[in-house]
This record gives structure tokens, sequence and C-alpha cells, in this order.
């Protein structure tokens, strides 16, 4: 039923697109089609701000020896994960209390030691910027909204 409402839902936008566009449209709208782009809106919404919410970055780290940071924050959700070559480093989760200024500092590699330091400041509002630095040096800065 779906796609039989879907296909005649097509056939009047494509009617609608071929006629003149000093017309007013006529489009009915049935209560099935109404009903999916409702919840595919709330879906995109909620994708939306998944992502606005959320810092992701990866780095390699070293020269000979490589070594793969993965750094994931979800304000949202107050999650936080710091994975070093696919195995967690840390991982918490705070859903209030978030603190103004986080630290994560990691010694990297075996034979070619690198130091990674983390740091977390938490905007006034909604928010953070991530400072990444590698052997003290600043490496890149992530605002996150």
């Amino acid at each position: 039923m779906i796609r039989h409402n879907l296909t005649l839902y097509l056939t009047e936008i494509s009617s609608y697109l071929s006629r003149s566009r000093n017309e007013i449209p006529t489009v009915r709208f049935r209560y099935s089609y109404f009903r999916v782009a409702r919840s595919m809106r709330l879906l995109a919404v909620a994708r939306g701000i998944e992502r606005l919410k959320s810092v992701k970055f990866s780095i390699e780290i070293g020269v000979n020896e490589k070594n793969h940071l993965e750094y994931h924050f979800n304000q949202l959700l107050g999650s936080l994960v710091i994975k070093i070559n696919e195995k967690p480093i840390t991982k918490s989760v705070r859903l209030i209390n978030e603190p103004l200024f986080e630290t994560h500092v990691v010694v990297v590699g075996e034979f070619e030691k690198s130091t990674v330091r983390i740091e977390k400041e938490r905007k006034p509002l909604l928010g953070s910027r991530n400072r990444l630095y590698v052997n003290n040096r600043l490496l890149k800065v992530f605002d996150g909204v």
C-alpha cells in the first residue's frame, strides 16, 4: 500500500513540476506520506543534534612505529572514549557535573615513545574546545558546538 501511495505521490509531484510556475499547486498529502516524512524529519533532526554535540577525531602517531589514536566525546550522552590501536584506554560517562577543564595524558608506543595530551575545555553553555598536543606541541584544536 505504501509503495502504491508513493507512486501516486511521485506522479503528482512530476505533474506539478511540469506545470508552469504561475499556477498554484494542488498537491494532496496522504496520511501515510505525512507520517513517513515527519518521522524522517525527526530522525534527521536527531542525527543532526547528535553530530552537533559530539567531537570525533583520529590521528596516526609516530614515524617508524605507527599508532592509531581515536577520540570520541558526546556531550549529549555524556560519554568519552579514547582508544589506541582499537583498544579503549579511557572510558567515562557523566550525565551531569561535567568539569570545566579536563586533561588526559597518554604515552604511546614501545620503541618510539610519544606523549599525547588531550585537553578538553567546556564552553559556558554548550560545546567544548579540545586541544591535541603531541610531545608538548600543539597539533590541532577541535571545537564542538
